[in-house]
């Protein structure tokens, strides 16, 4: 009996065919869709950045996905084009500090167009393509610094007076804003308080202490200065003892470790403590929600706490 050959060619085609859709199977069993949310940062150099990463690789691992980190180092061209790497990675969610919420605008949109969603972290981001912003309540902080810092001047002089300098964060910022008419709604009523100097040390320790050095010698008269950040006032208490002052008040906000042990040492006055790790839970939780189709509000406000070194608080961090 003669064996046809077409059969044969038929018989291989088949076979071939389901080897293929075999191995398609066993591929998508064995590489099964990677989880992975970026998240993008102004500065990593500063201590409350670092404890936001870690917080942020913490919570990653946690809720079982891939941690993608980038720093932009205070780049507005560099933060929108993380963003746009992120999109091209179809990662799951992207996370935002931002430096400029207007230059990084068409790129949120470009990823709430690709279904990805889009949470800022520590600074508020005001777009219909950010699900939510998670933040301390900056207003609330500056309006407790203000409350202390009075106070401390009735404490030490007997009377709510002084000249307040105010080294302020990164200009158009939403944090930097809110910390500043914070402060303002916190004296509004104390005739005798009085911001007589702002100025911008743009979060960074180098130039807030260059800057607070020309204000003292300019021969400004001050009695206080309100701080933006713990790393504005790690510049201005460095730039204070070059220049032999002592006996100001000063405050900041984070908690950073060194400005901690700065008040427990007494040589700073007092700082607004916020919880990294209670941003990225909170975060995270807000991710949840998004999957499961559930509505999340625009902000979210963190726990914070003023520390003065008068009790002890349990650290947040």
């Amino acid at each position: 009996m003669r064996f046809n050959k077409s059969w044969l060619i038929v018989l291989i085609i088949w076979v071939s065919s389901v080897l293929i859709i075999s191995n398609l199977f066993v591929q998508k069993e064995t590489n099964p869709k990677r989880n992975v949310v970026g998240f993008t940062v102004v500065n990593d150099k500063h201590e409350f950045a670092q404890r936001l990463i870690n917080a942020f690789k913490a919570e990653a691992k946690a809720n079982k996905y891939e941690a993608l980190v980038a720093t932009s180092q205070n780049s507005r061209i560099s933060e929108r084009e993380q963003i746009l790497e992120f999109i091209q990675l179809k990662v799951d969610a992207i996370f935002i500090t931002t430096l400029d919420d207007v230059y990084i605008g068409s790129a949120i949109e470009e990823a709430k167009q690709a279904g990805i969603p889009v949470f800022a972290i520590d600074r508020m981001i005001r777009s219909d393509a950010v699900i939510s912003s998670i933040t301390s309540n900056n207003q609330v902080i500056g309006e407790q610094l203000a409350s202390y810092m009075k106070n401390e001047l009735i404490r030490r002089t007997g009377q709510a007076k002084g000249r307040i300098i105010e080294i302020a964060g990164t200009a158009n910022v939403h944090t930097t804003n809110e910390r500043h008419l914070g402060f303002l709604k916190g004296i509004k009523n104390e005739p005798g308080l009085s911001i007589i100097n702002s100025a911008s040390g743009n979060y960074d320790p180098v130039t807030s202490e260059r800057v607070m050095q020309q204000l003292i010698e300019s021969g400004i008269v001050f009695d206080a200065v309100y701080c933006h950040n713990d790393d504005i006032a790690m510049g201005v208490l460095e730039a204070l003892k070059k220049a032999n002052i002592s006996g100001k008040i000063v405050v900041g906000i984070d908690g950073n470790r060194a400005i901690l042990e700065a008040v427990d040492m007494k040589s700073m006055d007092a700082t607004v403590v916020q919880s990294a790790e209670e941003m990225m839970k909170v975060a995270f939780s807000a991710l949840k929600l998004h999957t499961k189709n559930k509505k999340n509000p625009d902000r979210f406000y963190t726990y914070s706490y003023l520390y003065d070194g008068s009790r002890p608080i349990p650290m947040l961090n």
